[in-house]
């Protein structure tokens, strides 16, 4: 499902304040007033690639526990 609102912009107040994203107002054409539209800074980006880096380590470390465990049960 989808997150509610309520949940949302406090997650994204939170990394504007820590300047991971920039938050930009727009106007919009159906009712006059403003959309926001929110994009990665410089900061945001270098801490996006560790968090890939940091999952793609832990998601190798979690695969091979599988594999061990399900390779132990196999030769049992």
């Amino acid at each position: 499902g989808y997150a509610k609102e309520g949940t949302i912009y406090p997650i994204l107040y939170r990394l504007q304040e820590a300047e991971l994203i920039k938050c930009r107002l727009a106007p919009a054409a159906a009712n006059g007033g403003s959309k926001k539209y929110y994009s990665l800074t410089d900061k945001g980006r270098n801490v996006l690639d560790e968090l890939i880096l940091f999952w793609s380590s832990y998601e190798n470390c979690v695969n091979g526990f599988i594999e061990s465990y399900q390779q132990a049960r196999v030769s049992k």
